[in-house]
């Protein structure tokens, strides 16, 4: 059970960064080096870091590694292939000024 709360918390935080770069921006396909970068590091980093913990004597420790490697592999695969081409694709929603919503 503690397995899908770490995968599912880092798998999120993956999505988060994308969006979040994406609405700064608005221009992700032009970015696209600096979105994939520090993602595929930080979650190649969490890959090899739990996957390191199949090798452990202690079947609890390995039953926690093997399955978290598994799941944040698969979540940056989702965030690389999913994400990134459905924030490309969706239409950016008009910015307002300050100064033009008020009304007096």
């Amino acid at each position: 059970m503690l397995s899908f709360r770490l995968v599912l918390a880092i798998g999120v935080d993956y999505g988060i960064y994308v969006v979040l770069v994406w609405q700064k921006t608005r221009h992700i396909e032009h970015d696209v080096a600096g979105v994939v970068k520090p993602v595929l590091l930080a979650g190649l980093t969490a890959v090899s870091g739990f996957g390191s913990l199949a090798i452990a004597r202690n079947p609890a420790l390995t039953g926690l590694g093997i399955p978290c490697a598994i799941g944040i592999f698969w979540s940056l695969v989702a965030t690389i292939f999913f994400t990134l081409p459905a924030m490309a694709a969706a239409k950016p929603k008009p910015v307002h000024s300050a100064s033009a919503d008020t009304t007096l």
